[in-house]
């Protein structure tokens, strides 16, 4: 090829790669770098009361755990005193004010293109454990299945379990919500039976067996209700969304766009006859009401859920503190707690 072709292709090659540099990569390195900035600047603003806010959750689930004559207020079906009254409400605006820092973060980013790089990855990944911990609750399901096929001696694979569970709660969940009722063991005796036929009809349709006989279901009735009365408050993930939007008002700070309500605006939110209020206060009560955490009970799936928020919480807690947005002011007993629950986990 003739050397002065050759110099003008190789001087095309050089123009056309400046120009991509120029107007394509270099602004799209730009953007990118722009986007993290943002997304970091985020988090640095919301860092202070989201550490400090996991960190007074933090305590109060430590409380709970470790000491269960503390958590005595939790029985609202007992007397009750103010102290007992004040530290029942005051749990739920714990938990509610975390949410709603959550759900800050969340309408401040919105407009920022998803990232996974960094810190700020490290702690949507936190902050995804925790939301995780309070709503998904699917082992409940496979659970019973699992106590109605031992019960009648239905043999099914564990593969199928979580699919036959998810029906079997579906009908559970339409009689309580009819009979308006807290748990199966409260239906009457002919509702219960009702129920047990309804599942055991379900499962060998499903699994193409013959039906359950009438004399067993009747023998059983009582320990079906039992297996299936299992406590359960999922706070679904737009649940929380929801309460935290009710926990949010606009702040009066140049530094953020929102802020977390007090105690003294939940308390009367607590105490208010406003539906809209009470509806998303009775979604996060019904997470601790009654709750005994030192009771064997294996049929109350919110001694999980809390430990495992009590433990995502603590990994928050220490997501925070390692990141470059920590301001240092999440206490060192708090952290060295933290990481020892994370051990014993």
């Amino acid at each position: 090829m003739d050397i002065r072709i050759q110099a003008v292709l190789i001087s095309s090659l050089v123009t056309v790669s400046l120009l991509f540099i120029r107007d394509l990569l270099l602004p799209n390195l730009k953007t990118k770098k722009e986007e993290k900035k943002q997304k970091i600047e985020v988090y640095k603003k919301y860092a202070e009361p989201l550490g400090k806010s996991a960190e007074s959750m933090f305590w109060r689930l430590n409380e709970i755990f470790t000491n269960g004559s503390k958590a005595k207020f939790l029985e609202r079906g007992k007397v009750i005193t103010d102290f007992d009254n004040y530290k029942y409400i005051s749990t739920l605006y714990r938990l509610g004010g975390l949410l709603g820092w959550i759900t800050a973060i969340k309408k401040e980013q919105s407009y920022i293109r998803a990232s996974n790089d960094g810190d700020s990855g490290k702690l949507l990944k936190a902050l995804s454990e925790l939301e995780k911990s309070l709503a998904d609750g699917p082992h409940a399901e496979e659970k019973r299945a699992l106590h109605l096929t031992e019960i009648w001696s239905i043999k099914a694979s564990q593969e199928r379990l979580m699919d036959l569970g998810a029906e079997i709660s579906r009908i559970v969940k339409h009689e309580l919500k009819v009979s308006d009722v807290l748990l199966i063991s409260d239906l009457s005796a002919n509702r219960n039976l009702e129920v047990s036929r309804k599942c055991a009809d379900f499962l060998c349709n499903a699994l193409e067996l013959e039906k359950v006989p009438d004399e067993l279901l009747k023998t059983t009735q009582f320990d079906v209700a039992k297996k299936l009365s299992i406590r359960e408050a999922w706070i679904y993930r737009d649940w929380q969304s929801g309460i935290g939007e009710m926990m949010l008002v606009k702040s009066e700070s140049d530094n953020r766009t929102f802020d977390v309500i007090g105690y003294k605006e939940f308390e009367a939110m607590f105490g208010s006859d406003d539906p809209e209020h009470q509806k998303w206060i009775t979604r996060l009560g019904k997470l601790f009401d009654g709750v005994a955490v030192n009771n064997t009970d294996a049929n109350d799936m919110r001694i999980n859920q809390l430990k495992n928020t009590f433990e995502s919480t603590a990994n928050l807690i220490l997501t925070i503190d390692n990141s470059d947005v920590d301001l240092g002011l999440i206490g060192s007993q708090t952290i060295d707690k933290a990481k020892n629950v994370l051990a014993q986990a």
